[in-house]
C-alpha cells in the first residue's frame, strides 16, 4: 500500500504538472498564435508612415530566419538540446518584444551588423599595381 499524498506534495505536484504543460505548449502557441500576429504587425508597419515599425520588424524577420537557418543546418544540435523548443519559443518573443528591451533591435545592432559589415570595419586602399598588375608604364618600355 502507498503513502497518502500531503495537500502541501499535492499541491506542489499540481503546479509543477500545470508548469510542464505550459512550458510544452509554449511552442505551439508561438507558432500558431504570436507568428501570425507579427505577420500582421509586420503588414501594418509597411503600410504605416513610421519608418521605425519597418525596421523593427525588419530587423525581427532577419533574426527569426538566422535562427531557422542554424536550426536547418545544425538539426543535430538542436535536436540534443530537450529544451530548445520552448527557448525558441521565449527567444522569438523577446525579439518581437515593444519597447527598449526590444531583442531584435538589440541582437541585430550589437551582432549582426557589425558582422555583415565588414566593409566599414576594413579598410584597405590598393594601389594600382594592385588593382592592375599587367598594366605597363610609360617608363617601362625600355631596356636597361
Amino acid at each position: 500500500m502507498g503513502r497518502r499524498r500531503s495537500n502541501d506534495e499535492n499541491t506542489l505536484h499540481k503546479i509543477l504538472g500545470f508548469f510542464t504543460s505550459a512550458v510544452d505548449a509554449l511552442p505551439h502557441l508561438v507558432n500558431y498564435i504570436f507568428i501570425p500576429y507579427f505577420l500582421w504587425q509586420s503588414f501594418k508597419a509597411i503600410g504605416s508612415s513610421n519608418s521605425g515599425d519597418e525596421k523593427k520588424w525588419l530587423k525581427f524577420w532577419v533574426l527569426y530566419f538566422v535562427i531557422d537557418f542554424l536550426e536547418s543546418t545544425f538539426p543535430q544540435t538542436f535536436e540534443w538540446l530537450p529544451i530548445w523548443p520552448s527557448a525558441k519559443a521565449v527567444i522569438i518573443c523577446w525579439l518581437a518584444y515593444p519597447g527598449p528591451l526590444n531583442g531584435a533591435n538589440y541582437i541585430y545592432n550589437k551582432c549582426i551588423h557589425p558582422l555583415l559589415n565588414y566593409r566599414k570595419r576594413v579598410r584597405v586602399s590598393f594601389s594600382e599595381d594592385m588593382v592592375n598588375p599587367f598594366s605597363k608604364k610609360p617608363d617601362d618600355d625600355h631596356d636597361d
